[in-house]
Order: structure tokens, then sequence, then C-alpha cells
């Protein structure tokens, strides 16, 4: 178990769950998931079957944004998992949970996401009363940063 403070850097305790069916499954049992100090969930497409579902999509989404124990909804850019993206950043607002951006959408890994990238990050920008994104509007984080100091 590493500790604390390594190096004078905080290290925190933290997981990335995939989240594995629409009812909002995932792959780390609660009593684990109790222990960390920070989670992310996501939809890994390789893990997600039935993922050309948007409503599904969208209610797996926001069950996680609605646990307690997470922190963080990792890359839901991805355009092979449609997905309401307004409802989900209202409802991340509500609930003061963080949507991670993820370098893999812009790049090969991920061909065709970046349209789907900047949908998601414009429903974030929209001010409070003309869009979406209001009246709380959670911050947009890169994947790197939720591990920094």
């Amino acid at each position: 178990m590493l500790p604390e403070i390594a190096e004078g850097i905080r290290v925190y305790k933290g997981v990335e769950l995939n989240i594995l069916d629409h009812r909002g499954t995932v792959d780390i049992p609660l009593e684990y998931l109790k222990l960390c100090e920070f989670a992310i969930a996501s939809i890994h497409a390789h893990m997600f079957p039935e993922r050309d579902k948007r409503e599904e999509n969208t209610e797996a989404y926001l069950k996680m944004l609605r646990n307690p124990y997470l922190d963080i909804l990792g890359h839901a850019d991805d355009s092979t998992v449609p997905c309401d993206f307004e409802a989900m950043v209202r409802t991340a607002g509500e609930e003061g949970k963080l949507l991670e951006l993820n370098n893999n959408s812009i790049t090969a890994h991920r061909p065709g996401s970046l349209p789907s990238l900047k949908k998601y990050i414009l429903c974030c920008k929209a001010p409070a009363g003309r869009g979406p994104a209001s009246p709380a509007t959670p911050t947009f984080i890169p994947w790197w940063a939720a591990w920094s100091p």
C-alpha cells in the first residue's frame, strides 16, 4: 500500500469503475468502494455490449452521478455510447460531480469522437439560464488532473 504522502505529494486512494450495464452495475463491490477517497465511473465500449441505446445509456450515467461514492464520470463523450449530454451535465451540477475529458477522444483510439466531445464541452459551457447546463455547471477535468496534488 502506498503511503499517504510520497516524496511530498499527497497520494489519494481511488479507483476507476467499469459501468457494466444499464442498471448501473459496476465491477467493484460497495464495501471496497467505500474505502476510496474518490472514484471515477466509466463505460468502456468493449465491456458494455448494448451501448447503442441512448436513453438507457443516459440512465446508467445518471445513476452513477447520483451515487454518493462516485466523484467523477469518465469520458462520457465516446460517440459509440450515445447519451443525453444535457441531462448528464445538469445532474452532475446538481450532485456536485466532475465530468472527465479523456485525451483518447481526440486520437485515433476513438475515431469519430471529436464532434461528440465538442458537443459535450458546449453543454458544460452553456451559461446559467441559457441552455442545458444551468444552474450549477460541473467542472470538466482532463484525466491527469484527478491525480495532481
